[in-house]
């Protein structure tokens, strides 16, 4: 903990993990349990009958009876679903862990791992449910076996009627749904919440854990965070990051290597990692962007340059006349490179210049990288070599239309609550700043690839791509905002119109719904 009391994202990953991992280990040992009471009920049935009924109830009349077939199938049913259950669980609990692996070999930050564990703790909580609901049908078909049981023993003494039999069967088919499901049918229905084991009290609370941007003087979260949550149904970790990047970068296309050093400069307890971000791109808000030109390139380390268009035999082959000069002039480095291929140093240059230009690239770099760890100041001043490596080109990404719709609409909505107070000048800037906020969007959504000028609404109303994407009624309805902001910015604000603007930011948010869908 810190002096103020409040936990460390290392603390906080502690606690999460410790909780996690509980509740798995609590539904595993629930499990175990039930197993061994089926075992239990299985192994007091045969001695209960032959002490009790012994000299009543023939053998052959109870293995006849048609209970005992239905209390064997949902003894077994029951006892595979709990196994199936203590398997999982327990598998699960132990690779909680897992992540923990993947943050050092990954060399995640502490927020970034607590922010992942937090951010994925959507799937962690569906999980559990699916494993109590099992328990729950798991306990119900035991039950429903300790009745049929009984069935069979008032079937063998009395001989029952088919109706009988008939209604008894259906009593205990009801009263395995009601005992496996019913509770969790009112738990979805808000009337209460079914729970095989009694929850885990925890000294955290996620909603304390400042990760909304909350001040510790208790000041409301920011508005778009607030309309993320609230409105859009995301969890307050993806919430806060989505923010983070339009900070960061607006609508313009970046990488992760760039998002991760910003947020570690800009934002060091926010954290991040590539599954948050794939999570994300799956929920579409944001949007990978296809890269221009090839997937994979050459690229030649010595001149910084893509040589794809090169002839790379020959781009190869002046790295190797580089290489075979330095062997030339310090025996020392022929040597090594000699010993490094296996051959004699007589035979070292012919070594290095034979086979195929893939198999030339490789011996390139390798024995570069031997020469550089063995002699790191060692290459000769104006000479120097240099690799030829395959390259991916790097992933891009950018906010999408849904991404922008918060940011827009809590402009739009900051702009009605100054018209409701008759600030006109406010609520005129504020609306056409909601409106200059989408289009920008929406504009670098259609063509990510391209540089435009976007400083401002005017510049972007001015381009082929927003006259090519808006309807020009639509277009017409956003010039005449423009002119109405511009006459209550540069002119008398007392010509505006109340019920003029207040028609417009309708208008204006009907364009955003209709252009992000």
């Amino acid at each position: 903990m810190d002096k103020s009391g409040d936990l460390q994202p290392g603390d906080q990953i502690d606690t999460l993990l410790d909780h996690q991992t509980q509740r798995l280990e609590d539904i595993a040992n629930n499990a175990v349990d039930i197993i061994k009471i089926n075992l239990l009920i299985l192994g007091a049935f045969a001695p209960f009958i032959g002490t009790i009924f012994g000299n009543d109830i023939s053998p052959e009349v109870i293995f006849e009876s048609r209970f005992l077939r239905y209390a064997t199938l949902s003894w077994v049913m029951s006892s595979i679903l709990s196994t199936i259950v203590y398997r999982i669980a327990r598998g699960k609990s132990t690779s909680q862990f897992d992540l923990l692996e993947q943050a050092i070999v990954k060399e995640w930050r502490d927020p970034d791992l607590r922010d992942e564990m937090l951010d994925n703790s959507e799937t962690y909580e569906k999980n559990v449910n699916r494993y109590t609901i099992l328990m729950a049908m798991s306990v119900g078909l035991s039950l429903a076996t300790v009745l049929f049981f009984a069935l069979t023993i008032a079937d063998t003494i009395s001989d029952l009627s088919s109706t009988s039999k008939r209604n008894a069967v259906l009593v205990v088919i009801g009263f395995g749904l009601i005992t496996g499901f019913g509770i969790e049918i009112i738990r979805l229905l808000g009337r209460g919440r079914f729970w095989l084991s009694s929850k885990i009290d925890v000294d955290i609370d996620i909603n304390n854990l400042n990760l909304l941007g909350r001040e510790k003087d208790g000041t409301e979260i920011t508005e778009v965070v607030e309309f993320f949550v609230e409105e859009e149904n995301i969890s307050p970790i993806r919430a806060r990051l989505l923010n983070s990047i339009h900070d960061l970068f607006g609508y313009s296309p970046w990488t992760f290597a760039e998002l991760s050093s910003d947020l570690q400069d800009e934002y060091p307890d926010i954290g991040l990692t590539k599954e948050m971000i794939d999570r994300l791109v799956d929920e579409g808000y944001i949007q990978k962007i296809e890269s221009r030109g090839p997937r994979t390139y050459l690229v030649h380390e010595r001149r910084e340059k893509v040589v794809n268009d090169e002839d790379i035999d020959k781009v190869v082959g002046e790295e190797l006349g580089r290489v075979i000069g330095h062997m030339r002039e310090d025996v020392e480095v022929r040597n090594h490179i000699s010993k490094y291929l296996g051959v004699e140093p007589s035979d070292a240059k012919e070594e290095l210049v034979s086979g195929t230009t893939s198999e030339r690239i490789d011996k390139l770099n390798s024995v570069i990288d031997s020469i550089r760890r063995e002699y790191p100041q060692k290459e000769p001043p104006g000479k120097e070599y240099g690799k030829v490596q395959f390259r991916n080109s790097t992933e891009r990404y950018q906010l999408t239309l849904k991404a922008s719709r918060p940011f827009a609409l809590v402009l739009i909505q900051q702009a009605k609550d100054a018209l409701g107070e008759k600030a006109h000048i406010q609520a005129t800037v504020l609306g056409y700043n909601g409106l200059e906020e989408f289009v920008r969007a929406l504009v670098r959504h259609e063509t990510p690839n391209k540089d435009l000028d976007v400083r401002s609404l005017g510049h972007l109303l001015q381009t082929e791509e927003t006259q090519e994407i808006i309807s020009e009624n639509d277009l017409e309805l956003i010039i005449r905002f423009r002119e109405i902001r511009n006459k209550a910015v540069h002119e008398d604000a007392r010509q505006i119109d109340t019920s003029e603007v207040q028609e417009l930011l309708s208008i204006i948010e009907n364009i955003i719904s209709k252009y992000s869908n």
